[in-house]
């Protein structure tokens, strides 16, 4: 699994989770127990060293002017800087959009996975495992996702079942429409 303080497969990298779980996902099935042990391995590894990465990172318009207030006077007037400025802020976007749809390409490859009719109980548990590990609050659920949550509410397997609930809580919350306050 790798070293214990930052294994490869729980990686604050979207593309290195991409390549991971699909792959863990779809190797081939066996019941020999050091597999069995190394599939539980790589749950237990998920569930204890997975950090939350968001999709979406935004500089606050604040700190962009705490930095000029940093910097001198010509270098603010400098031309090259403030297209630096600029450049800086469009880098943010492309890698923030970027980052986005690698994060839904991996949802759906994770629900492409759990939908397959003839899925073997502990992958399906694992699949459903690495959706908790992805709900985030700026980037939603694709509606694909969704369904396959609800419709695994209904599953023979309790532990799919729990696990189907702790998603559509998930999956509602990132719904939930902002409350204003009236005063």
């Amino acid at each position: 699994m790798g070293p214990k303080v930052g294994p490869m497969i729980a990686k604050q990298d979207w593309d290195v989770v991409k390549a991971l779980w699909p792959a863990v996902l779809k190797a081939p099935l066996s019941e020999k127990p050091s597999i069995l042990r190394l599939e539980q391995a790589f749950s237990d590894c998920l569930h204890r060293q997975f950090p939350a990465v968001n999709t979406r990172l935004t500089t606050p318009e604040s700190a962009v002017n705490v930095a000029k207030n940093l910097l001198r006077e010509e270098d603010l007037n400098d031309f090259e800087n403030n297209g630096l400025l600029e450049k800086a802020v469009q880098d943010e976007i492309a890698t923030s959009d970027r980052i986005e749809r690698v994060y839904n390409e991996l949802v759906m490859e994770l629900v492409e996975a759990a939908e397959k009719p003839n899925i073997q109980w502990r992958r399906l548990e694992l699949a459903m495992q690495m959706l908790t590990y992805c709900p985030l609050v700026q980037t939603h659920y694709p509606a694909r996702a969704v369904r396959l949550m609800v419709r695994s509410l209904l599953h023979d397997d309790i532990a799919v079942r729990r696990t189907a609930q702790k998603l559509t809580m998930y999956a509602l919350k990132q719904r939930k429409n902002k409350i204003k306050k009236i005063d």
